[in-house]
């Protein structure tokens, strides 16, 4: 290995880094080898491992968990030298995969994209902008980018971090972002106005479940807003199906019943996503049934939060079928509510 006043360290596979001065005046002869390994095997990562490595580094307090991914130890990188350690990571890897942070963005979107980008770096920038679009504008999600925009534009801390979740960050992530939930807010309204013909031509506005009832349907389902003892099964008089009821924009949950489901959303919201749905008398909600129709029916698993938040609002005594029915007078109210607090 040779060294030039610390600034350019080769190993023996010949890969050679000329760090910058603010980084290599970090490097002295105990720490040095280790560290250069520790940039060979981010720079062989694959773009999109080196972009969630430096996200990493970018929201979480803790440098273990990414450090041990570069095969090195805590007492290698001070914390005070995170900034420049993430910085050089972030040069190192673009010297050798100039591309690796350039996305697709619309024209339209630019702009509030450079601002987010302003006020956080551009790692953070191309992070949000890939949730949003995967969790909220893809066919198959089941987001409700509207809901989402309320939610980020409100001030109450459970609202905007109901936002966050909805597109898809953890509790880890969403401390590190709320502070620059506005841009992101704004990020969002621009992408919304991009992708609204598209998503008037597929759906209607403020159903993020649509998607999912038609699956449902064709599978012999139907959603029903009445009480399970006013629902007519008879081949004379069908019930409606009713819209799909939301406030949240998130996946719902698991059915608790066989013939009566209520599912909530997944975002740490107030009030839950409550949609009922009554099995058809054309097809029988069996195990063999759920299995061939799996797509449809993963979407209202797994979702342990909401499912406890439905228990404990059967528990206070609420009648699940109601707060379905006002749903908008709820939605009214608790806007007004916010509104008020502003």
């Amino acid at each position: 290995m040779s060294i030039t006043n610390n600034t350019v360290a080769t190993t023996a596979e010949a890969t050679s880094f000329e760090f910058r001065t603010k980084f290599a005046n970090l490097l002295n002869d105990e720490n040095r080898s280790s560290i250069v390994e520790g940039f060979q095997c981010f720079c062989r990562m694959r773009p999109d491992a080196a972009r969630k490595l430096l996200w990493n580094l970018t929201y979480r307090d803790d440098l273990t968990y990414s450090l041990e991914k570069l095969g090195m130890t805590p007492e290698l990188i001070a914390a005070e030298n995170l900034p420049l350690f993430r910085n050089e990571l972030r040069h190192q890897y673009q010297q050798r995969h100039k591309n690796f942070l350039e996305i697709d963005i619309p024209a339209s979107c630019q702009d509030a994209f450079n601002k987010l980008v302003g006020a956080t770096s551009t790692v953070t920038g191309v992070v949000v902008f890939e949730q949003i679009v995967n969790r909220l504008f893809l066919s198959t999600s089941l987001g409700d980018p509207q809901k989402t925009i309320f939610l980020l534009g409100c001030e109450a801390e459970n609202m905007y971090h109901g936002g966050l979740a909805d597109i898809g960050f953890s509790k880890a992530e969403i401390a590190y972002l709320k502070p620059f939930r506005q841009s992101i807010c704004e990020l969002l309204k621009a992408l919304y106005e991009h992708h609204q013909p598209a998503l008037s031509a597929t759906t209607a506005p403020n159903q993020p479940l649509a998607g999912l009832a038609k699956k449902l349907e064709a599978a012999g389902f139907e959603y029903a807003s009445e009480p399970e003892s006013q629902v007519q099964t008879s081949s004379e008089s069908k019930p409606e199906p009713a819209e799909e009821i939301s406030y949240g924009g998130a996946t719902p949950a698991t059915p608790v019943e066989p013939q009566h489901t209520e599912t909530v959303p997944e975002a740490p919201v107030s009030i839950p996503v409550l949609v009922r749905c009554e099995a058809s008398a054309s097809t029988s909600l069996t195990a063999q049934t759920i299995l061939e129709h799996t797509d449809a029916f993963a979407a209202l698993v797994f979702s342990n939060e909401t499912m406890a938040l439905l228990h404990q609002l059967r528990a206070c005594g609420f009648d699940l079928n109601e707060i379905v029915e006002k749903e908008a007078k709820i939605n009214t109210l608790l806007k007004s509510a916010d509104d008020l607090s502003a």
